[in-house]
């Protein structure tokens, strides 16, 4: 009955406003259930998919109802606010550009303006226009909202200025890196947004101003995904790599934490690690465990090439996060001075993301891995303490230190002359 009732327009603006409103306050307070015919139809209107949406009317008296309520049933209010901005009405329009204007707009409010910011400027495009000549957040917002930054960042208003960084990074938006640069000299706060601003974009010429400017601390840019420290662990452990001695020159890793159909449903970790005179392809198993073989010069070849050629670093995170927002997997590039990562979830993404998760595959699969263990690298690597031991065998005497003066040699190994005195007397004696 209440959908012939809908579908027929047998339900007035006034009507379907006061039934959303019963059934939030209903939902709000959380008893047994609808009592009321109204607050059944609130229900329905509220949860079901409509076969037409809600009239601009209609979501012109909630949102009105919503800023009465504000101050005594704030939790009623938030409620018919969120139902009512799911509809792309002009009363909704303009309750979002007022809201930013006023600067109540919440983080789910300024979600929802930037999603939908093409539509608000072609709706209402002077009123977001006056706004960018305003002060405070506002004008970065509605700068934002409109695509165009304009003599903004060139400007002094620390709060508009934030504001457009803040939009843009959530955005990946194209703002003129040469001022953006200009900002990391600026205030903390400002710097800061800049910085965060450039890690978001991730492109090759964002990538190059970090690195110029950021060299000392060779960053890893890209969206940081990774909510359990897994990723970062191994990012931390090739990094620290890199900066040995002996270290690669660069290092590629498809990473994933085994929540995903890319491990197989287990933690999978396959690295290339570059030197100038060879490369190396390995799996691990654990952080101590690794079958290893090593890359001809074709094959290294050919998978910088592939890599070059596929875009695999100019390419953005891939944002489709499980329900409870947990990642699974990245493809990660470091280099000497800078690094970049691409957070994936479930091996979903753009053919160019697939076509690096299969050179990873494919080049496992190519020929058998021998298996070596950490520790075996450990000894390799390790040098005698004292430079004239070096090269010496081990066998009984060799390669151990002489007891000098004041120290006392191994039992039953004394030296002639030396630990005797007081210890001599005992000995004759006993």
């Amino acid at each position: 009955m209440i959908s012939f009732l809908w579908e027929s327009g047998g339900v007035s603006d006034d009507e379907a406003a006061r039934a959303i409103e019963a059934w939030l306050r209903w939902d709000t307070n959380d008893d047994a259930g609808p009592k009321s015919f109204l607050e059944s139809l609130g229900f329905y209107l509220s949860w079901r998919r409509l076969s037409r949406p809600l009239s601009d009317e209609s979501a012109r008296i909630l949102l009105a109802r919503a800023r009465v309520l504000l101050d005594s049933e704030a939790a009623l209010s938030r409620s018919l606010i969120e139902r009512t901005i799911r509809h792309d009405t002009p009363s909704v329009k303009s309750f979002l550009v007022a809201a930013v204007a006023e600067e109540t707009a919440d983080l789910d409010l300024l979600q929802t303006c930037l999603e939908r910011r093409r539509s608000l400027a072609k709706a209402l495009p002077d009123a977001l226009l006056s706004l960018t000549s305003a002060r405070g957040s506002a004008a970065g917002v509605a700068a934002a909202l409109l695509e165009d930054a304009g003599d903004l960042l060139r400007g002094y208003d620390e709060a508009a200025i934030l504001a457009l960084l803040a939009c843009a990074r959530y955005l990946r938006g194209d703002l003129p890196l040469v001022e953006v640069e200009a900002l990391l000299g600026r205030s903390p706060a400002v710097a800061s947004a800049a910085r965060s601003y450039l890690e978001a974009l991730d492109t090759a010429q964002a990538r190059r101003l970090l690195a110029k400017r950021f060299a000392a601390e060779r960053p890893i840019i890209g969206f940081d995904a990774d909510l359990t420290g897994w990723l970062r662990s191994w990012e931390r452990r090739f990094r620290a790599e890199m900066g040995r001695a002996n270290g690669p020159e660069e290092t590629f890793a498809l990473l994933s934490d085994g929540d995903c159909p890319l491990g197989g449903r287990r933690p999978e970790v396959l690295v290339v690690r570059v030197w100038r005179d060879r490369a190396e392809f390995a799996r691990y198993d654990g952080h101590s465990r690794r079958t290893r073989r090593f890359l001809s010069p074709r094959e290294s070849a050919d998978m910088r090439v592939l890599l070059r050629t596929s875009g695999a670093d100019d390419l953005p995170a891939v944002r489709f996060p499980a329900l409870d927002g947990s990642w699974c997997a990245e493809y990660l590039h470091l280099e000497r001075s800078i690094g970049h990562r691409v957070s994936m979830y479930n091996g979903v993404g753009t053919p160019c993301h697939q076509v690096i998760v299969a050179a990873f595959h494919a080049m496992e699969a190519r020929r058998p891995l021998a298996l070596r263990y950490e520790i075996q690298d450990t000894m390799r690597d390790a040098r005698p303490a004292r430079p004239e031991l070096r090269g010496r065998g081990l066998g009984p005497g060799e390669g151990r230190p002489r007891p000098g003066p004041g120290r006392l040699a191994p039992l039953g190994r004394s030296t002639p002359g030396q630990n005797c005195g007081a210890s001599a007397n005992r000995c004759g004696q006993a």
